[in-house]
């Protein structure tokens, strides 16, 4: 056990280092102003970020709504690579922007309004026309779309798998933030070091790895780690103009089908059997029931992992040190700071508690989704005679405008489309 006195003797050394070495005293000195710092104009970083988004969702929404041309959704995504990836560093990065929200939030400041918009901006343009975003204005989607060359095709239970993992993200992350843990997701990006050309070892194995991965499969990052990308999911499945894959009449060729390597694309269904319709009603039913079930199971969960998300805070972290009598540096300047051990606690016990609701939200939250999106594998599916686009798994590259037929003679008699892009 550390002694008192033992923990002291650094602080009690540098405060006798300041006595025999005082500050040395100058004249004509003038202690310069601090003042306020002013809102940011319309011409600063933030606001030149906001117009190259802005940009980027304009050329992205007509790309895909009116010009249906997969040639201009790849320079779109070249442009975004290099000016948002290269050029910005990168920005808007998926991987935070729900975070500044929770952090400005939680410590009850404002965030400049130039930050927000470049996280709300993405969320209306995919509720307005489906996710723009994920093809123009993100650089991280950018770099995985344009290094995609053959597509093997993940297992469906597999990939709805693998699906919840990003939701598990995005509740954790916030937690995180919430508690004052700080925005420890952004120091996990895999794709940072590629866009700022430094060497982080886990980030740089990561991002080599996710992109030789996404040579075959399909944006594997956007898909199954992308926080940020299950916002955009949310609200691109209540999206007001949905994505068409022509302007003519579907012939049912399931090229598009074959070519989309999200699985975007719902074929076509005849309408149920009564056999059917009964069968998918009784597994409601049953799926309904254990619905609570899940749920107290989650919050339980999520109740359980509470302490280890609190330890995230530096606060309960220092509570814990000062407990088990560490003489770390953290406490050694705890104990110089003159902060009293009262307060050290009660913002302690806040963050714990911060940590406790929210993980526990959290879990009860993820087995709703979870059920949720079983009773919509379950439910009778409206008839639908033509292929269509999901919205909500759609991220607009494209490749299905590329093969279709009808839309590719509805271009060559219309030269004029091609000459737009």
């Amino acid at each position: 056990m550390i002694s008192l006195p033992a923990l002291l003797a650094p602080a009690l050394a540098q405060i006798t280092a300041q006595a025999r070495f005082p500050k040395p005293e100058f004249q004509d000195y003038t202690e310069p102003l601090l003042e306020m710092e002013l809102e940011p104009s319309l011409f600063d970083d933030g606001w030149l970020r906001v117009a190259i988004l802005v940009g980027l969702l304009l050329l992205a929404g007509l790309a895909t709504h009116r010009w249906k041309s997969r040639k201009a959704l790849l320079a779109i995504s070249g442009l975004t690579l290099v000016v948002c990836g290269f050029w910005l560093r990168p920005c808007p990065c998926p991987v935070g922007l729900h975070l500044n929200l929770t952090a400005a939030w939680t410590d009850s400041h404002a965030l400049p309004l130039s930050l927000t918009l470049l996280t709300v901006l993405p969320l209306a343009a995919a509720l307005l026309f489906g996710r723009l975003f994920c093809i123009g204005g993100c650089p991280l989607g950018a770099i995985q779309e344009l290094v995609h060359l053959k597509t093997v095709r993940v297992p469906l239970a597999l990939d709805r798998l693998l699906r919840f993992l990003p939701i598990a993200i995005l509740l954790l992350s916030v937690v995180v933030a919430a508690a004052r843990g700080g925005l420890r997701l952004c120091h996990l990006d895999p794709f940072f070091p590629i866009f700022t050309f430094t060497f982080a070892v886990p980030q740089v194995i990561l991002g080599i790895a996710l992109l030789a991965l996404g040579i075959f499969v399909s944006r594997p990052f956007c898909r199954y780690l992308c926080p940020y990308g299950v916002l955009l999911r949310f609200f691109a499945t209540f999206t007001v103009n949905k994505l068409t894959i022509t302007h003519g009449d579907c012939v049912n060729c399931r090229l598009c089908e074959q070519t989309c390597p999200n699985g975007a694309i719902l074929a076509p269904e005849p309408a149920a059997w009564p056999e059917k319709y009964v069968a998918g009603r009784q597994r409601i039913q049953r799926l309904l029931a254990i619905t609570p079930l899940a749920l107290a199971a989650g919050a339980w969960l999520g109740f359980a992992l509470a302490p280890l998300v609190a330890q995230t805070n530096p606060d309960v972290a220092l509570v814990k040190e000062l407990d088990d009598m560490g003489g770390s540096e953290t406490v050694i300047a705890f104990i110089v700071s003159g902060r009293s051990e009262t307060e050290l606690r009660q913002a302690a016990w806040k963050a714990t508690r911060t940590a406790r609701l929210g993980m526990t939200a959290a879990g009860a939250i993820g087995a709703l989704i979870i059920m949720t999106e079983l009773i919509g594998l379950a439910r009778r599916h409206p008839e639908r005679r033509n292929y269509t686009i999901d919205p909500a798994l759609c991220v607009a590259c494209g490749r299905c405008f590329a093969l279709c037929p009808v839309e590719r003679a509805r271009q060559l008699q219309n030269p004029n489309t091609e000459k737009q892009t």
